[in-house]
């Protein structure tokens, strides 16, 4: 068995991710963590551990990144989902592909043939770096680290060095020009998600918007209001295209996240995915 982990920003890059991944045969794994392969089933039980429940604030933050969110398997391979957090720590993400390279020592000793190996894979938004900025920003980060050639990192690409096997994706918004696809690429998952929710959903989708946009708040009611103090606090909290997603998904799953809606609604319809250039190379990066 390959042991495949996938670092994202977030959840909802792990339900478009998980989505597309069952697309292609791909289901979720429902073993209890102590039957899960060695060693990797003590590394999540020590993770748990290490977060003990009496030192948390009840509601104190997000969860572990040790912790896988989701796992998910096609018979060959064993596939974890990290939540990161967003693209800031880098350092957590070095922590945990070290936790699980270091698997390799205790495999010499136990169940040597259950486990052949680990790969790794990052996922992050284009932002407004473009894809060809934020691979940059990614080499800058991990290639040296790593001993792998920055060169060898590519879009949709994984890499087989000695020491490690890595995949670089960078979401961002599609385009059907052939200039724009390779001089801009800039944007988030949410921008890819939108072109595929639209393609058989556009009147609905287009009508969302049009609600936000008749409804806009002035910015500091986009921030959270603190009742003892009777005041706005913190940053603006209020992403169109996120928000656009929420709505529509309310008509189908009412008081659902958005990470919900994106794996669990048919605004996304398998076919949809089948068809997806990008869908596919995601797909078969993880898959091969």
């Amino acid at each position: 068995m390959i042991i495949s982990v996938v670092l994202c920003e977030g959840v909802h890059d792990i339900a478009f991710i998980s989505k597309i991944l069952c697309a292609y045969g791909c289901m979720e794994y429902k073993r209890k963590i102590k039957d899960y392969p060695f060693p990797v089933n003590d590394q999540i039980k020590n993770n748990y551990a290490k977060d003990a429940i009496g030192e948390k604030i009840i509601g104190s933050g997000p969860d572990s990144p040790f912790v896988p969110k989701a796992v998910y398997t096609d018979g060959r391979k064993l596939i974890f989902f990290h939540n990161l957090n967003g693209d800031a720590d880098t350092e957590k993400r070095y922590e945990l592909i070290e936790q699980y390279q270091k698997n390799k020592i205790a495999l010499k000793f136990k169940n040597p043939d259950e486990i052949e190996k680990f790969e790794f894979y990052l996922f992050y938004d284009a932002d407004d770096l473009g894809v060809e900025g934020r691979l940059d920003w990614i080499k800058n980060r991990f290639a040296g680290k790593f001993r792998i050639a920055a060169g060898d990192i590519a879009q949709g690409k994984k890499v087989c060095v000695q020491d490690i096997t890595l995949g670089t994706y960078v979401f961002h918004k599609p385009h059907s020009n052939a200039f724009e696809q390779k001089n801009i690429q800039k944007g988030t998952l949410e921008d890819q998600l939108l072109a595929l929710m639209h393609i058989d959903n556009g009147a609905l989708f287009q009508k969302a918007a049009k609600f936000l946009d008749a409804n806009i708040l002035e910015p500091e009611r986009t921030k959270e209001y603190d009742a003892k103090q009777d005041k706005y606090v913190g940053s603006k909290k209020y992403k169109p295209k996120k928000s656009q997603i929420s709505v529509a998904g309310q008509l189908q799953f009412s008081g659902m996240n958005n990470s919900v809606i994106i794996l669990k609604s048919d605004y996304i319809k398998k076919q949809t995915i089948l068809q997806d250039i990008e869908c596919k190379r995601i797909a078969e990066m993880i898959l091969e």
